[in-house]
């Protein structure tokens, strides 16, 4: 008898850490592919814009990129909150995202945020910015994070415009350490909101953190 209860135990603890620890995997991955990359093409890794608009010293572009990205997070978490009493794509949206978010642990919740907006903002800015542009590099960014339904194109548009502001950002400090921080604290806040209240009051939007949820829908491509 205790034999046999270890096997499900064990399953259940299979399952239960497998939805965090994939998406956790393959967002390294991203970033193991994309630094790489960028040391083959311009041999040092992706993290300083090569010429931000601004002329600044490190220390000044580092509080610059920080503030404007933390005034940026204060702006699109809020908004994602009011969104879902307002608008049916963004309750249409926590439906969707919910049962992922539901599924992850704390640790999880923390270790995806970060490991997503490191891995997005490395692909989506710090390589793309400085080869395509803001506006392309948003495009991009926005097209990455969709999902079948009524909410794939406002949920398009929302991620292109936070893209832009991210890019922007980063284009004029040359700084990615406020952007990586701007994201990891939107996916980890919205990600908790959505696993502790989600069922009372849904959330919005999300921005990154794709993944596959329980019932196996995608969450997108990142992600902020």
């Amino acid at each position: 008898m205790a034999a046999r209860s270890l096997v499900p135990l064990r399953s259940s603890r299979s399952r239960r850490l497998g939805a965090g620890a994939y998406v956790v995997g393959a967002y390294v991955m991203v970033c193991v592919l994309v630094c790489g990359a960028a040391v083959g093409l311009r041999g040092t890794l992706p993290w300083a814009h090569p010429t931000p608009a601004w002329s600044l010293s490190s220390l000044a572009a580092l509080g610059w990129s920080v503030t404007l990205s933390a005034t940026l997070a204060l702006v699109v978490i809020p908004f994602s909150r009011l969104a879902a009493g307002r608008f049916a794509w963004a309750r249409h949206l926590a439906d969707r995202l919910r049962p992922t978010a539901a599924s992850f642990s704390s640790a999880e919740i923390v270790a995806v945020a970060l490991t997503s907006s490191i891995a997005e903002e490395l692909l989506f800015r710090a390589v793309l910015v400085p080869w395509l542009g803001v506006l392309p590099s948003a495009l991009a960014f926005g097209l990455a994070h969709q999902m079948k339904g009524p909410s794939r194109f406002a949920w398009i548009a929302f991620s292109f415009v936070v893209g832009l502001a991210l890019g922007a950002i980063y284009t004029a400090t040359g700084s990615l350490v406020g952007p990586i921080l701007a994201h990891a604290v939107i996916n980890g806040l919205n990600l908790a909101w959505l696993k502790s209240r989600g069922a009372a009051r849904p959330l919005g939007a999300l921005l990154g953190a794709p993944g596959q949820g329980r019932s196996g829908r995608s969450l997108g491509a990142a992600a902020s």
